[in-house]
């Protein structure tokens, strides 16, 4: 897997976010997170912790309810549409496309992160 940078940005007031060392003034502003990741494999618990944490940030997802075992269309009661959202933030995630094919078959976190264990090891 490739290194992945991303930039924290702090807001410090409604109009000023803090970059480095610098202060911005804006009429605007985009918030990120911070996430860095080295490079090489993942194991299954650092992949189970990644998919778990894409699937609380959706927000069709019910957090007191997410499980690695959750089911989500019965008992997180997403739709198909919603299924693909899901699967897209996935990809982002882990920077790579999952086939539509196998993206049906991923209906519960467990599945991703073995899929997604398989791929890595593939890779």
């Amino acid at each position: 897997m490739e290194l992945q940078e991303f930039e924290l940005l702090q807001l410090l007031d409604t109009n000023f976010f803090w970059f480095g060392e610098s202060i911005f003034e804006v009429s605007s502003i985009l918030v990120s997170t911070s996430r860095n990741y080295s490079t090489g494999e993942l194991t299954k618990e650092a992949i189970s912790e990644k998919v778990l944490h894409v699937c609380k940030t959706f927000d069709k997802i019910p957090a007191d309810k997410l499980t690695l075992e959750a089911h989500f269309m019965n008992d997180l009661g997403l739709d198909s549409l919603d299924h693909v959202e899901l699967i897209m933030n996935i990809e982002d995630e882990f920077n790579f496309e999952i086939p539509d094919g196998d993206a049906e078959k991923l209906l519960r976190p467990r599945d991703i992160v073995e899929y997604i264990a398989q791929k890595d090891l593939s890779t």
